[in-house]
Formats: structure tokens, sequence, C-alpha cells
């Protein structure tokens, strides 16, 4: 069983919010066995979002629905537990598949969160109450926006940038990276529309701070967001970090969710400057 639903199908009574402009062809498949569940879904998402969904029941459907070709799906919002897949195996498939993937689950413990996490997807959200509605409706959106968003990753190591570039491409960042300082510097002056850096400390030629003193000549705390990291974290070097210029720092090793987290709100504290800068300068 699977339906199309679009906004007059999902939204039936007044809205309490407008609805997103329309962004052109966004299409979300939905894979949820609960039709309760699915319908608040369905609805929230499509009245604040304005989104294509296709909903689906189970595995089976939902390998149909992606293998057909029909639909370029820009996320999958999945269940963990289905009738037919019921360890999380369609979030596997999704991945595997190159959909970016918001899990649902009504149980939660530490085991099922790290496993969940160590699946790679953007987000896990709990069917506890309707609050994580709206969280949904966020990190869809995040999404979507965060294909226009780009991030610079200054690292002397391959090793540690690949890492770095996967958790941030698995959140559909735009990613550039610079093995040095000077690389690093000479990709600013190109992209000038990146919003974030991820500076290392331990650098050849140029260690972190002398970067992101050269960094701030150019460009200030309210155009670009630095987030210092090293392995050798300690509030000293953290402080060290911030009075260069940096907005934030991260020791290694981290949690990818606090990593997550310390990037989302770095990338929004920007993006929100640069709106009130735009409606300042139309008014």
């Amino acid at each position: 069983m699977n339906k199309t639903f679009d906004q007059d199908d999902a939204c039936p009574a007044p809205l309490d919010f407008e609805p997103a402009p329309d962004p052109g062809v966004r299409t979300i498949l939905f894979v949820e066995d609960s039709k309760f569940f699915a319908s608040m879904v369905i609805k929230k998402v499509s009245c604040a979002l304005g989104f294509e969904i296709r909903w689906v029941r189970t595995f089976a459907e939902a390998r149909q629905e992606i293998e057909s070709g029909t639909h370029n799906f820009f996320v999958a919002l999945v269940d963990l537990a289905l009738p037919d897949a019921p360890h999380g195996e369609i979030v596997d498939y999704t991945v595997a598949r190159g959909i970016p993937a918001i899990v649902f689950t009504g149980e939660f413990n530490d085991d099922v969160r790290d496993s969940i996490l160590a699946k790679n997807v953007v987000n896990y959200i709990l069917k506890d109450n309707p609050e994580c509605l709206d969280t949904l409706v966020h990190d869809i959106s995040r999404i979507d926006k965060n294909k226009q968003v780009k991030i610079l990753i200054v690292d002397d190591s391959r090793l540690a940038r690949k890492v770095v570039v996967s958790l941030l491409t698995t959140q559909q960042y735009q990613v550039i990276e610079a093995a040095s300082g000077p690389e690093a510097l000479e990709i600013l002056s190109r992209e000038q529309d990146i919003l974030l850096a991820i500076v290392y400390y331990n650098m050849p030629q140029m260690d972190g701070f002398q970067l992101i003193k050269e960094m701030r000549k150019n460009f200030p705390k309210e155009q670009l967001a630095i987030i210092g990291i090293s392995a050798y974290g300690t509030n000293v070097l953290s402080a060290k970090f911030i009075k260069h210029g940096a907005n934030d720092f991260i020791t290694k090793p981290f949690l990818n969710e606090e990593f997550y987290c310390r990037v989302l709100q770095n990338v929004e504290t920007i993006e929100r400057i640069r709106l009130v800068k735009d409606i300042s300068n139309k008014d």
C-alpha cells in the first residue's frame, strides 16, 4: 500500500501558520506501519513544509518505491522496527542507496541509540510526545538547507579530514577540504560564502591560532563561524582558541551527536545574523 499526500490531502483545516513557499519538487519517502502516527506526521510535515510525501508501510513497499526510480527522494523518514524488517534493515537500505535517513523509534536506551547512530543517519526521533513532530520538521528543513551550506575543514591529516567529512556529508553539507593554513586562506579568498570553518590546532606552517587570526582579518564572527578542534583538549586550549577568534571549541574524541549539535548551532547563528541584515537592508 502506498499513497502520495500533497498539501491539500494533509491539511483540510485552516493552518495555524503559513506554509513554506513552494521550493520546487521535494519528495519524502515515509516508511511507517502505524496509520495513526503516519497521519500525524503527514499532516505536520505537509502543512509546515509543503513537500510531497510517499507513505508506505513495509520494507518491501519501500524497496519498490525506491527501485522504481519514479521519485528522487531527498530524505527518508523510517520506522526502526517494521513488520517485515524488525531490526533496522530499512535504515541500512536507505542509507546504502544514498538517501539521508531520519529514524523513528518507540524504544530507546543506550544500545538502541548506539545502534542507530552507527548507521550514519541524520537523526533519531522518539515517538514519545507531540513535540517530536516539531523536531522532525526542523530536521527535514535542515537537510534541505544544508545542501547550500559550505563548510571548510582545515587539517594536515587526510585521515582526520576524512572522518569529519563523512560526518558532515551525512548531514548533506557542502564540504571543502584544506590541508594547511595557507591553502585554507586561499580557498576563503575564492569561496567567500563559506559559513563555517573547522580548524585543527596542531598543523605545520601555520597552527590553528595563527590561521584563525589571519581569517579574522577579513571574516568577522558574524560572517564566518569557526570551531577549533584538538586532541589535546584542555580548558586553557579552549580559552586560547576563543581569544584568538574562534566561536567554539571541541575536543577529540567527541560524540557524533555533540559534533552535529555544535556545527548546527554555529551554522544557524550565522544564518540568523544574515537574515537580520537582509531584513534591515530592505527596510
